[in-house]
């Protein structure tokens, strides 16, 4: 890794280290103060401070880019400048109205029939040209994704020790708030891991990541993110319509209904149902293993005070009360 050279090499640093000692991996917020520090050296060499000039250079939009992708990029710098404050040191903290406001958007809940058509789409991937056997990756790796409520970059950097096909449990690192979790697989997912080690195995017998590239290294994420739109023309799934509907992608978590979060720890996984006659692997035409949620309802948990309270006005104009024992909010 290159050193830093311009002027605020010793803030920047400072600020990284800082992050790094708290527990935070701060590796994307490192890329953009390194992009600001060759800015820097390069624009302004002679500048050992942050001045408005330096920061609203940054700050500038730049062609294309989206006003969320420049919220990312300004926020570590207006960090550094917080951070060089904090020093002591004479910096120029970029207000908090700029870039604007962050673009928000709707998920898009995929129904059954979709979800069959994506599944089936996946088991139809060709193997690359190039090299590498995606036809083998995609179908486990979006089935992963979706039956076990991963996000997509946790289920591409899953390493393969992070998968223990002897005891059914996937292994989270880092997860959303840098934590890590465990989570369970069900009978039929777990069968279908199995072959899939095997398959892949025999092309990457020492690989490290449990889904691999041509090179046995870790997928990108504009890897997965072209593979998305590929399944979704090819099952013919189009996004919401309207004004500020996210495009159906990876960049939203996969769930479905019944997933929820503490569900990785209980002792019994929740399952996930084979909606069509399952097949030994992915590869046998015709016949497609295409895993949904499962029907099965848990009893919901008992609602406890002060806890879920919402208010209901009973027929006849009685007085509002506070109401906790729907079964709802019990179940919430």
């Amino acid at each position: 890794m290159t050193a830093l050279a311009s002027g605020l090499a010793g803030p920047i640093g400072s600020l990284i280290e800082f992050k790094r000692a708290i527990g935070l991996p701060y590796k994307t917020g490192e890329a953009h103060l390194r992009a600001f520090d060759d800015m820097c050296a390069q624009d302004f060499p002679d500048r050992c401070v942050l001045t408005r000039e330096m920061a609203m250079a940054w700050a500038t939009a730049r062609p294309s880019e989206h006003v969320n992708g420049q919220m990312r990029r300004i926020t570590p710098v207006r960090q550094l400048a917080r951070h060089m404050a904090r020093l002591g040191v004479e910096a120029y903290v970029i207000p908090a109205g700029i870039p604007g406001r962050q673009v928000r958007y709707r998920p898009h809940i995929f129904t059954r029939d979709q979800l069959r058509a994506l599944f089936a789409a996946a088991d139809r991937i060709q193997p690359s040209p190039y090299g590498g056997r995606r036809d083998l990756v995609i179908p486990m790796l979006f089935r992963m994704t979706y039956c076990l409520g991963l996000r997509p970059g946790e289920a591409r950097r899953l390493a393969r020790n992070d998968v223990d096909l002897s005891g059914g449990t996937v292994y989270i690192r880092e997860s959303k708030g840098h934590k890590d979790r465990r989570v369970y697989l069900s009978a039929d997912l777990h069968g279908y891991c199995r072959t899939f080690d095997a398959a892949i195995g025999a092309h990457h017998p020492d690989r490290a990541p449990f889904f691999p590239n041509r090179k046995g290294q870790f997928y990108s994420h504009c890897s997965i993110n072209a593979w998305f739109g590929e399944l979704l023309q090819a099952a013919g799934i189009r996004s919401a319509a309207g004004a500020g509907a996210a495009p159906v992608g990876p960049a939203s978590r996969a769930r479905h209904r019944n997933h929820q979060p503490a569900g990785a720890r209980r002792a019994e996984p929740r399952g996930a149902a084979a909606v069509s006659e399952p097949a030994p692997g992915p590869q046998q035409p015709g016949r497609h293993l295409v895993l949904l949620p499962s029907r099965r309802r848990f009893p919901p948990r008992p609602a406890q005070a002060r806890q879920h309270r919402h208010r209901t006005c009973p027929s006849g104009g009685a007085r509002w009360r506070p109401m906790i024992s729907s079964r709802w909010c019990a179940a919430g």
